[in-house]
């Protein structure tokens, strides 16, 4: 059998960065939701206290595809797939495989993407 080429599908998801502070983190916990466990509500995203060896991670997120915690460090992309996973990326790999996804009118694309500056 001959070697093919193959590219990704191009597919749109959702992410939020963790930046850290209040805000923020109330808006990662609405962003990943939750889910009953026993009866009883768990939030899918939180913050650890020494529970990984990397001290550089200091939330986690609830990867349900392989039913685990992964750990989030600072600055990395949370990622929504495509089953409704949670999943973190980093920075460099997230600005590489990912450009945002317009959703106004073209002219409002247009001008993000060439700001203009009033002189």
């Amino acid at each position: 059998m001959a070697v093919k080429r193959f590219r990704t599908k191009p597919v749109e998801i959702e992410a939020i960065q963790f930046t850290g502070g209040d805000k923020n983190f109330g808006d990662i916990r609405e962003f990943c939701g939750g889910r009953m466990d026993d009866k009883w509500f768990m939030p899918n995203f939180m913050l650890t206290q020494d529970i990984w060896e990397d001290r550089q991670i200091v939330a986690q997120v609830w990867d349900k595809l392989h039913s685990t915690w992964v750990g989030v460090k600072l600055n990395q992309w949370i990622i929504k797939g495509q089953k409704g996973e949670f999943y973190p990326c980093d920075p460099e790999t997230f600005a590489w495989k990912y450009e945002e996804v317009y959703t106004g009118d073209k002219m409002t694309e247009v001008m993000r993407q060439y700001p203009w500056e009033d002189k």
